[in-house]
């Protein structure tokens, strides 16, 4: 290094999405660097293809699947010895969570030192709401990191530790369930007063046809009467 500041045995390296892709190609060409960071990062192309939302951009980039091939950062797999940091969230499509995976895979087989830092609920831009807590994996095996509360063993731990985060989390997490109820209630609320709008409209309807028809009975059986008694004097008349 030619700046007196900078210890160039403890420098590092990260980059995310298209910079990931080129810490992971770093990775292979060199370790001079005492540990990477890699984030939401392209690693094996020929499947990042398969599994894009963007296949087309893919096309454009690489213009097919020699170019794509010959500028993967898979091939220098063998090449790798500095410890990495991967981390990869699940709701990221344009670069799916597979390419972390199988980064992190790869470098487990060959002995690499790295870590895998999981998000349940992120994409490249920042956490969903509610988000839940990241997750560590660090004990060797390929397995997919469990989502939180499927079998907590001691290859899991929780990244967050900051008490002030916690509790914000804890709130955020609480103001949904809110939202959530408040909605629902709402809901009920207006299907409630809907049901009892067409019930009442209903009742008014029978009333007025009810009534209607003893008004009418009121009127038309006297006149009933009437016209059966004056044919009944007809007849006698005739007789």
């Amino acid at each position: 290094m030619a700046r007196p500041d900078i210890d160039a045995g403890r420098t590092a390296a990260m980059g995310g999405s298209f910079g990931g892709y080129m810490a992971n190609w770093v990775a292979g060409r060199t370790d001079r660097f005492r540990c990477l960071v890699t984030h939401a990062s392209l690693w094996a192309l020929d499947q990042m293809y398969g599994t894009t939302d963007n296949a087309a951009w893919a096309d454009v980039e690489w213009a097919g699947p020699e170019a794509m091939d010959a500028h993967s950062p898979h091939r220098l797999v063998e090449g790798i010895t500095t410890p990495m940091l991967v981390i990869h969230g699940e709701r990221d499509h344009r670069v799916p969570i597979g390419e972390g995976l199988r980064l992190w895979a790869d470098l487990q087989r060959r002995g690499v030192e790295a870590k895998f830092l999981y998000f349940p609920d992120e994409n490249p831009l920042g956490p969903q709401t509610p988000a839940l807590p990241p997750v560590v994996r660090d004990r060797p095996g390929l397995a997919r990191p469990p989502r939180p509360g499927q079998g907590l063993g001691p290859a899991r731990t929780a990244v967050n530790t900051d008490p002030v985060r916690q509790r914000r989390e804890q709130a955020a997490r609480l103001a949904s369930l809110a939202r959530r109820a408040g909605w629902s209630l709402l809901g009920l609320a207006i299907i409630a007063f809907v049901f009892g709008l067409v019930v009442g409209l209903t009742g008014v309807i029978v009333v007025l046809v009810v009534g209607a028809l003893a008004l009418g009975s009121a009127f038309l059986l006297p006149a009933i009467i009437v016209g059966f008694g004056v044919s009944a004097a007809e007849r006698e008349d005739r007789g």
